[in-house]
């Protein structure tokens, strides 16, 4: 198996781009002085949920239409020596 357009596949590095939207997207919390360990506590635990992914099925499919765009513009095939019984050469198509 091969790629006719190798290069194609840095499309890959595009996938970056959801994951940092969705993290970026939230709003920044307000820095502010906390005099008890209780305020700090709950800082920390908003700033956590501040990093986890709000809509996971949204980014994976964003992930995934950016994945099948780079494979597909690097152009895949497979290289073999199929044939019928009778010895004359096969030929396959898979269109995605």
């Amino acid at each position: 198996m091969g790629f006719a357009a190798p290069l194609a596949l840095l499309g890959l590095l595009a996938l970056a781009g959801p994951i940092l939207a969705h993290l970026l997207r939230r709003q920044r919390l307000r820095r502010s002085t906390l005099p008890t360990v209780a305020l700090l506590e709950r800082a920390r635990a908003e700033s956590d949920a501040r990093l986890r992914v709000a809509d996971p099925l949204l980014l994976a499919l964003r992930l995934l239409a950016l994945a099948m765009l780079a494979l597909g513009l690097a152009q895949p095939y497979l290289s073999t020596a199929e044939a019928f019984a009778d010895g004359r050469r096969a030929s396959l198509a898979l269109v995605l």
